[in-house]
C-alpha cells in the first residue's frame, strides 16, 4: 500500500488525543448526507495512521459553493477529479495525507488535505510477488 499505511502492522486503538501534524489517512466510509444545517454534503470518516495507532477522524464536506476549495483539496490529496468526481463508495479505501490540528476538545480533525504529489514522498512498500496457481491436470488433489 502507498503512503507506508499498513493497518495490519498497526493496534487499533480509536478515539484520538494525538498531537496535531502531518498524517497518512485511508477512507473508511464515504456517505452523502443532509447536514442539520440543510445542506447536503458527503460525510467521512478516515482512519489515520498516528505512530502505533489508527485514529477515527470525522470530516463532513457540504456540497455549498463556499466549500468548493475543500472539495478540490480532498479530491487532489486522494487522487480523483472534483468535475467528474466517484460515487461516495468509491472513495472507501483511497489514502493520502493531510495536516490535522485539534479540536476545542483535543481530538484530531482534518485542517488541510495535501495534494496527491506530496504524498509521494513517502516510498511505496515492493510489490508481492504474483505466484501462478496449477492449471488443468496439475491440481494436487
Amino acid at each position: 500500500m502507498p503512503l507506508g499505511y499498513d493497518p495490519s502492522m498497526i493496534e487499533n486503538s480509536g478515539g484520538g488525543r494525538i498531537e496535531p501534524g502531518t498524517y497518512a489517512y485511508r477512507v473508511t466510509s464515504a456517505e452523502e448526507k443532509v447536514f442539520r444545517s440543510k445542506n447536503s454534503g458527503l460525510e467521512l470518516t478516515l482512519e489515520v495512521c498516528v505512530g502505533s495507532r489508527v485514529i477515527s477522524v470525522y470530516e463532513r464536506i457540504p456540497y455549498i459553493a463556499s466549500c468548493a476549495w475543500k472539495i478540490k483539496k480532498f479530491a487532489a490529496s486522494v487522487g480523483f477529479n472534483p468535475v467528474r468526481s466517484p460515487e461516495p463508495h468509491q472513495l472507501v479505501g483511497m489514502q493520502g495525507r493531510a495536516e490535522f490540528a485539534k479540536d476545542e476538545k483535543g481530538y484530531l480533525e482534518v485542517d488541510d488535505f495535501l495534494p496527491k504529489e506530496d504524498n509521494m514522498s513517502a516510498p511505496a512498500p515492493a510489490p508481492a510477488p504474483v505466484i501462478a496457481a496449477p492449471v488443468g491436470d496439475d491440481v494436487p488433489f
